[in-house]
């Protein structure tokens, strides 16, 4: 046997475990940053439990996923399937298989990938197969009668009243609540007996607030991820107090991103075993996502008081913020990432943002954001989907300060807001609408020796649209109305 055994594991399913909860209102922005926090933790100990099987070397790790180059012994691969099935047992009885722990092994890095693969289309066959077939008992869920109000899954035990109308919870949701609450003082945790403030898979879990170390007086492991709290610094800020944000409509935007083709990287490098490489790029996409971009929110005065994190790290993220701010933040984040992983290794971005109303479940509008990712990603890829279009990225900055200046042009008088919806449905239409574009620029469009600058200007981009009609000129000036509308309209409320 090799000296060394390559161990590729996952935690599969996070998006849906994080954003499955039933409920909305204003505690949901507590209850999904918790969640999250959860699998962060849940990695923490994984790790450190395959750690105590013997030497580890990481190749690679993110976004839940891992490989890790174990030294092996000759009784390496039935310790492997003891390690497995107990932590499957323990996850599938803390959180009832809403999230599942895939673990494969090989003696090189492409074979255990693989062997992971396997295990993911047998979710659970560890503790549900034996000798003799089906292990029936985990199969049989108790009564959840009556259930939680949070994720209906498990039967409530506790009444919950901090947050608005009184809620009946499970002892998971509660603990949910509890790390929520906690969430804006720490940076870290600590996995120990002492001291202990939580359990999660049996294990005792220290916080580590700003400052703190560990027990044993080092750092600890961050993992922060930038929500916005209020000015006392104790609670965090509700979904519907940062689409009050936005600009014109309360309007969340759900930004979607990830790394083109880094599966296809991660084959290129494991078939020709520069695992050195790989684990480089690896480590530099991870600290771009969970720490430069954490960074770049928490440095900004426009984003930090906006933006939250649902999760970021490995090789994407999904954040929430006001809608316009989030088109911004996508531009933003692409040049970041041009400048810093995308231009050492190669690599490029492709993004989307899906608009949705704040009081819903905030995995509708992520599911949205999925959809659209999906267009970004088709064909030529390195695109953002967004304002009913998938445009290069330089389409997109150039689409938002056209919508920028229509805005402004409204606000000043220059432009109404009849002939911006009259202007909208023109660019939208499959009819041919250039006369009809030609009659507004005759009739309601200011002159075009008007004195006043900014009517002028509005003027001139008119006839700027009128001679480059055809697309794809007019699409992009149909998303600049369409983002012209939406930031001018008024609020409901």
């Amino acid at each position: 046997m090799s000296q060394t055994l390559y161990v590729a594991g996952e935690f599969y399913g996070i998006q849906k475990y994080v954003l499955g909860i039933t409920a909305a209102g204003a505690g949901q922005a507590k209850r999904l940053r918790a969640r999250s926090f959860v699998v962060q933790v849940l990695e923490e100990i994984a790790a450190e439990e395959l750690g105590k099987l013997g030497d580890t070397k990481v190749v690679m790790s993110g976004g839940g996923q891992f490989v890790l180059a174990l030294a092996a012994g000759e009784d390496m691969g039935a310790r492997l399937l003891v390690f497995r099935a107990e932590f499957q047992k323990r996850l599938f009885e803390e959180l009832g298989g809403e999230l599942s722990f895939n673990l494969g092994w090989a003696e090189t890095v492409t074979d255990a990938r693989r062997a992971r693969a396997v295990e993911r289309r047998r979710p659970w066959a560890a503790i549900m197969t034996g000798p003799e077939g089906w292990i029936h008992k985990p199969m049989r869920f108790s009564d959840i009668f009556p259930p939680c109000d949070v994720c209906r899954k498990r039967p409530a035990t506790e009444e919950w009243a901090a947050d608005g109308p009184s809620e009946s919870v499970c002892k998971r949701c509660d603990a949910d609540r509890r790390i929520g609450a906690e969430i804006p003082r720490v940076d870290g945790v600590e996995l120990t007996e002492q001291n202990s403030e939580e359990r999660l898979l049996g294990r005792g879990i220290r916080f580590l607030r700003s400052g703190e170390g560990t027990a044993g007086g080092g750092p600890g492991r961050m993992l922060h991820r930038h929500v916005p709290v209020h000015p006392n610094g104790n609670s965090l800020v509700t979904f519907e107090e940062i689409a009050a944000q936005a600009s014109g409509d309360d309007l969340l935007g759900v930004l979607k991103a990830d790394v083109d083709d880094f599966g296809a990287l991660i084959d290129r490098h494991t078939q020709a075993g520069t695992l050195e490489e790989l684990h480089r790029i690896s480590q530099d996409l991870d600290g771009f996502f969970s720490v430069a971009v954490q960074q770049m929110i928490v440095e900004s005065p426009e984003w930090q008081p906006a933006v939250y994190t649902v999760f970021s790290g490995g090789d994407d993220l999904l954040l929430v913020g006001p809608w316009d701010r989030m088109l911004d933040f996508a531009a933003a984040l692409e040049h970041a990432f041009s400048a810093g992983p995308g231009r050492l290794y190669n690599l490029k971005l492709s993004a989307a943002v899906s608009f949705m109303p704040p009081r819903i479940p905030i995995r509708h509008g992520v599911r949205r954001a999925e959809e659209e990712l999906k267009k970004a990603k088709a064909g030529a890829k390195n695109q953002f989907a967004t304002l009913h279009g998938v445009w290069r990225w330089e389409t997109l900055r150039r689409t938002l300060g056209e919508g920028r200046e229509l805005v402004r042009w409204f606000n000043c008088g220059a432009a109404r807001k009849d002939v911006l919806r009259r202007l909208y449905s023109f660019a939208t239409t499959d009819k041919p609408a250039a006369h009809l574009w030609a009659w507004e620029l005759g009739r309601n469009f200011p002159k075009g020796n008007d004195r006043f600058e900014e009517r002028l200007l509005f003027r001139r981009w008119g006839d700027a649209v009128l001679a480059n009609w055809e697309k794809p000129s007019r699409e992009e000036t149909r998303a600049a109305l369409l983002y012209a509308l939406t930031a001018t309209r008024t609020r409901s409320h």
